[in-house]
């Protein structure tokens, strides 16, 4: 645009399906899963010293399960639907210290399993898509420099905050799994927040031309978990939000 902003703009849209037909039946099933994603990133350049990236990006991830025959069908669908705002700053102030700092913020909206189907004249499944909406937020800073031409520190800190809200329900069980009561959860409501501290430390040691010694501790933080059924082969993995039962 100027000789000090960059626009970038990129998209991509992938679609896998599987389908397999019994030749000896009325058996059919269809396993369709992808995903699609657009990105908006603006670089602007304040000085030789110091720039920022913002960056918008979309992106939308789909797994669905088909079966049927003369009697049945069977469907499952799950996916991810992500909307993120990022801003990282980058700050050089002398060639042996470089400073970088930022925000993010993800909106999340999950949906980890609808199922529907009908058995000849009767129809069953829930009424409506099960949605799950989280947001998460994060700030961070690191410092990455050059302590001697033989030793370099990186040091920073990044602080997340997860928070799922409504509209969701939450079903009280009793011992032996049956529901008792259920607490509903309106429209941006909070149902459970997470606040997290994540450090990361390493530092790298150059013993000569061709050998160096590193080091390093980081602790993180997984809002989002993935819930695998590895005995299947297939990509049916569905993603939860953490929740006041399921923690980060």
């Amino acid at each position: 645009l100027t000789d000090r902003d960059r626009v970038y703009v990129s998209g991509y849209f992938g679609r896998d399906d599987f389908v397999f037909q019994d030749p000896n039946s009325e058996y059919q099933t269809a396993i369709p899963w992808g995903n699609a994603t657009a990105s908006f990133r603006w670089n602007h350049l304040f000085s030789d010293k110091l720039f920022v990236n913002t960056t918008a990006v979309f992106s939308d991830y789909y797994f669905q399960y088909e079966a049927s025959n003369s009697t049945f069908d069977y469907q499952l669908y799950s996916g991810v639907q992500d909307y993120t705002l990022k801003t990282d700053f980058s700050y050089h102030p002398n060639p042996r210290n470089r400073i970088k700092f930022g925000a993010n913020y993800i909106r999340h909206i999950i949906t980890p399993s609808n199922v529907g189907g009908r058995q000849q004249n009767t129809s069953f499944g829930a009424k409506g898509v099960n949605r799950q909406h989280a947001h998460e937020a994060a700030l961070y800073a690191l410092n990455d420099f050059d302590v001697s031409e033989r030793l370099r520190i990186n040091a920073g800190i990044r602080v997340s905050f997860f928070n799922q809200v409504g509209p969701f329900d939450r079903y009280l069980k009793d011992p032996s799994g049956s529901i008792e009561d259920t607490i509903s959860y309106r429209t941006g409501e909070s149902v459970q927040s997470y606040l997290g501290w994540e450090p990361r430390f390493s530092m790298r040691y150059r013993l000569n031309e061709n050998s160096s010694l590193k080091a390093g501790i980081v602790r993180n933080y997984q809002y989002l978990h993935l819930v695998s059924f590895s005995a299947l082969g297939l990509p049916s993995d569905l993603w939860l939000p953490s929740s006041e039962v399921v923690k980060p």
